[in-house]
């Protein structure tokens, strides 16, 4: 697929999109932590044969979009740029269902922008509200001094493949994809620590719709500590845990079945 653009108020965002020819519903995706936008790709030929059009954002610091891999300036930068395609969605869509959806970190970016916005409806995949598997002692101080003296210094994620997903598909493409990012700058890795701070001090303002999923298998969310999270979103309309699941929901092995929750949620 070829990745497009899209200039909204002297800002560039860079997209993939999957439009069937007639739809009520549009899904705007957001990507989670050093995930390319393609990653969505399952999904929306799923949801897009059902007639849910997908949009899938690509955000600063990730798979194709310009400047330095795995750096971002703040948290905000992600949370406008939803914003930014949100309301350009509204416009050109007049009467059209609008769903935010955001896996692991993209979860949280919608979290965080529907604390002061409203959307017609959200679904949070895998959130981390919490996280389960974290830096090594080591790698938090090179993130503290890199962020005090290089907020440019690159840091290896501590994940596996494997703490994704235990599908033979999902494992494939994690290995041979080209954009998905094994490290990210200080300067990220503190902006999501921000994002998970400040969130949990307004999502008491949330009035969307929300349906959020949790893998039961998460090796890299705490998924009592984020369900406690979850508890305090005022508007929750659905919860669903896959016991079997790994983190990335949408290319693991029972990957259909959480596309068909999806379908039923955004078109009820």
């Amino acid at each position: 697929m070829t990745i497009k653009k899209l200039s909204v108020q002297n800002r560039e965002l860079l997209y993939y999109d999957w439009m069937p020819e007639r739809f009520d519903s549009i899904i705007l995706a957001i990507q989670g932590l050093g995930a390319c936008a393609d990653r969505w790709t399952w999904m929306a030929e799923y949801l897009s044969a059902k007639g849910i059009a997908v949009i899938a954002l690509e955000l600063d610091g990730f798979g194709e979009s310009p400047g330095m891999p795995g750096y971002v300036k703040n948290f905000d930068v992600w949370v406008n740029q939803l914003g930014l395609m949100h309301e350009h969605l509204k416009s050109v869509y007049p009467g059209k269902k609008i769903i935010l959806l955001g896996e692991s970190l993209g979860a949280m970016i919608v979290t965080r922008y529907l604390e002061s916005a409203d959307a017609d409806k959200a679904v949070l995949l895998s959130p981390a509200f919490v996280e389960g598997k974290v830096f090594s002692l080591a790698d938090k101080m090179k993130a503290g001094l890199g962020i005090l003296f290089n907020p440019k210094l690159h840091i290896t994620l501590p994940y596996k493949h494997r703490d994704f997903c235990n599908s033979a598909e999902g494992l494939n493409y994690l290995a041979r994809s080209k954009r998905e990012l094994t490290r990210v700058t200080a300067k990220l890795s503190l902006a999501m620590m921000l994002l998970q701070g400040a969130l949990k001090k307004d999502i008491a303002n949330i009035r969307t719709p929300v349906f959020a999923l949790q893998a039961g298998k998460d090796r890299l969310v705490n998924n009592d500590a984020t369900k406690n999270v979850i508890d305090r979103i005022p508007s929750l309309a659905r919860y669903k845990r896959y016991e079997d699941a790994y983190h990335s929901l949408c290319i693991d092995a029972n990957r259909e079945t959480v596309f068909a929750d999806i379908a039923e949620f955004s078109g009820t």
